[in-house]
């Protein structure tokens, strides 16, 4: 009998959210997936440029801290979601996700029910970034991506951690008749706010 809770990965826990925190729900059973699409896209830019002003714009030691900072965010944010999308139950959806500072890093976790067909095969290539040569495998999947035209390749959760430095873990839990899923990323993160850019 599997476990009620499975983790994969070096997953922490949500804390309670300190002064810097943001919780987004999507919630429908009749919006379609390519319309989550668009609204993931929007709410990814939102997010990053709400998460961009706590940090300098420009300074002398952190040049851009601040378009770094709203890229990264935006590109993990349209990764999470779309993923959520792809592999949710088929039935609606209901996702959460929440960011929060937290020592020295900004962390991710974005909640969905799981399709059951896929979560085998998901859990499989988890299994894969948490223990093959990310390198060799991200060109593998780069190569299989276009041999067969499937952008569903899992590139986004390795561009995660070989271009953006980021900490990514797993935890499956069984809710009644439902499979959920929380994804956690830490991306790292300078911890100078834009007012203390402003000073130097």
């Amino acid at each position: 009998m599997e476990p009620a809770v499975q983790y994969y990965g070096d997953y922490i826990e949500a804390q309670e959210p300190g002064k810097e925190y943001l919780d987004i729900n999507f919630s429908s059973s009749v919006l379609n997936v390519d319309q989550l699409w668009e609204n993931s896209v929007l709410s990814a830019k939102f997010l990053s440029s709400f998460w961009g002003q706590f940090f300098p714009a420009s300074n002398k030691e952190h040049h851009n801290t601040r378009r770094v900072m709203q890229d990264s965010v935006r590109f993990i944010v349209s990764e999470l979601l779309g993923n959520a999308a792809k592999f949710g139950d088929g039935n609606g959806y209901d996702i959460r996700v929440n960011l929060h500072m937290e020592q020295q890093e900004l962390r991710f976790y974005v909640t969905n029910v799981i399709d059951p067909a896929v979560m085998a095969s998901f859990q499989t290539f988890i299994q894969r970034i948490l223990t093959e040569d990310l390198d060799a495998m991200y060109l593998a999947q780069m190569e299989k991506s276009v041999a067969t035209n499937n952008p569903e390749s899992g590139l986004g959760y390795l561009t995660m951690v070989l271009d953006y430095d980021a900490r990514i873990a797993w935890k499956f839990e069984r809710k009644g008749d439902l499979d959920v899923i929380t994804t956690f990323v830490a991306l790292p993160v300078v911890r100078t706010f834009a007012m203390e850019g402003d000073q130097s």
